[in-house]
């Protein structure tokens, strides 16, 4: 059967803050090129104030906000980096970067290091946060509880400089993939995605067969999916005992073992967390560039994986295996939110 189908990307707004120069708000350090502000404020879990602002959130789904926005809310702290830290580089969105490359194979290889990359400073920042908050306790009195103390901050101390190794080594990954400048390394601007992806799977395959990794992934989604947002619940209650219990050591009615035993919990939470985030959005990227067809821009690209700086609304028409760019789209209104998808087939 030889019918048309019209298929067209949905994909959200996004509004960039206005760039500043120097060091942002989140402490990455410029340079060379002026560092552009990306107005997150780092969110408190271990007893601070909950300050979080979330922008570049990547979509929050209708179905089920409280939670998307929680796990939205998680990532941008872990993504936010403080003024202490010794990571530094120019931040680079990922549309940035997809164009310097042709053809959706190489694409994919872009897109898979920019999200080990954001990866790796989460990782980091979520090891600094720990060694923070272990180096701030107050030291007990008991000798053999400040023993432990100290081996516990030396480990959280040594597993700082491992993550700020990985983020390095990450970025140089991804400057050889680009051919960029070794001395000029990139910070990821862009988050993952923590929302619903609608891969419109059964429009998309109505009258063929799926290759089966395809299959696998549209399967695959909606609990990797599920697994970010049980995480997220995780680490929220793990904070909540966490809190609990660092308030009865400090009016010294309870342990430091205690403490020490329920900040470990929150920490492996936030470490699988981090981990369901981004294998959700591997698996987002595989299969959004195995359906896209081979002439996809690299604004199309990068609009079928998270919410861009503007609506793209280019569509496509297949007929025998051949794409032609249809126009004149009938654009969304405004107050429209829509998730990044796969490609939508048109009735």
């Amino acid at each position: 059967m030889q019918a048309s189908i019209l298929l067209i990307v949905l994909c959200g707004q996004m509004t960039d803050p206005a760039p500043s120069q120097g060091t942002d708000s989140n402490g990455f350090k410029s340079r060379g090129a002026p560092a552009v502000k990306i107005g997150i404020d780092p969110v408190q879990i271990d007893g601070g104030p909950d300050t979080g602002k979330v922008i570049r959130a990547a979509n929050t789904t209708r179905s089920a906000p409280t939670a998307t926005q929680d796990a939205a809310q998680l990532l941008s702290g872990l993504l936010a980096i403080p003024s202490k830290s010794q990571i530094s580089g120019n931040e680079k969105s990922l549309l940035e970067l997809v164009r310097l490359k042709q053809g959706l194979a190489e694409q994919r290889k872009i897109v898979g290091e920019y999200w080990k990359l954001s990866k790796a400073v989460a990782h980091y920042h979520r090891r600094l946060r720990s060694y923070d908050f272990l180096a701030q306790l107050t030291p007990p009195a008991s000798p053999t509880e400040q023993s432990a103390l100290t081996a516990e901050v030396a480990t959280a101390k040594a597993e700082v400089g491992r993550a700020r190794l990985n983020v390095m080594r990450a970025q140089m990954a991804l400057a050889e993939m680009v051919d960029s400048d070794a001395d000029e390394l990139s910070l990821p601007r862009d988050k993952p995605l923590v929302g619903r992806y609608l891969t419109k799977f059964d429009e998309l395959y109505a009258s063929r067969r799926a290759p089966r990794r395809i299959r696998n992934i549209d399967r695959l989604l909606p609990q990797l999916y599920k697994s970010v947002r049980e995480y997220a619940a995780a680490i929220q209650t793990a904070n909540n005992a966490a809190k609990m219990n660092l308030t009865a050591y400090q009016a010294k009615k309870g342990a430091l073992a205690d403490v020490l035993r329920y900040h470990r919990q929150l920490d492996r939470n936030r470490q699988q967390f981090l981990e369901a985030v981004y294998s959700y959005n591997t698996n987002i990227a595989d299969y959004a560039l195995a359906v896209a067809p081979t002439s996809s821009t690299a604004d199309v690209v990068v609009s079928m994986l998270i919410k861009t700086k503007k609506t793209i609304r280019p569509s496509a028409v297949f007929r025998r295996n051949r794409v032609q760019h249809a126009s004149n789209e009938e654009p969304l209104h405004r107050s429209v939110q829509r998730e990044p998808s796969g490609w939508r087939k048109r009735r």
